[in-house]
């Protein structure tokens, strides 16, 4: 279904085939490839994180799936400050051992899964210029 809506997405977006041919190319490397299997929220930005007095942080309304940590990392990097520090945060998530590439990778597939939403009238992307720039492959400083 999301293929045949791509054409709308790439023409209102400026998107390229080679930007959707990347997307697509990934999302099939990271649903095959062996990475290690974890506990994931299935939903981390910031609007699911509550902080504490004390500033302790707690993701709440988890999905609570197994699958790729990469993917909630590269949620956060595309939601938190409205993705428009995304190198800043991957940086933080690779300090903890987390793959820059996997991150880059989840995080194309998911700009474009929310431009397609966007474009639609699902839901409104926080900024539609650093999702852009994400599904692109050009990360946001």
């Amino acid at each position: 279904k999301a293929r045949k809506r791509l054409p709308v997405v790439r023409a209102a977006f400026g998107l390229t085939e080679d930007d959707i041919d990347i997307a697509f190319q990934r999302l099939g490397e990271l649903t095959t490839s062996t990475g290690q299997a974890s506990l994931v929220h299935g939903d981390l930005y910031p609007g699911n994180v509550l902080i504490k007095e004390n500033e302790t942080l707690i993701a709440c309304d988890p999905k609570g799936l197994v699958g790729d940590k990469h993917f909630d990392a590269a949620m956060w990097c595309v939601k938190a400050d409205c993705g428009r520090k995304f190198t800043h945060w991957q940086s933080l998530f690779v300090e903890s051992g987390y793959d820059s590439v996997r991150i880059e990778s989840w995080a194309r597939i998911l700009a474009i899964h929310d431009g397609i939403a966007y474009v639609f009238g699902k839901k409104k992307p926080w900024n539609v210029d650093a999702m852009l720039e994400i599904a692109r492959g050009s990360n946001p400083q």
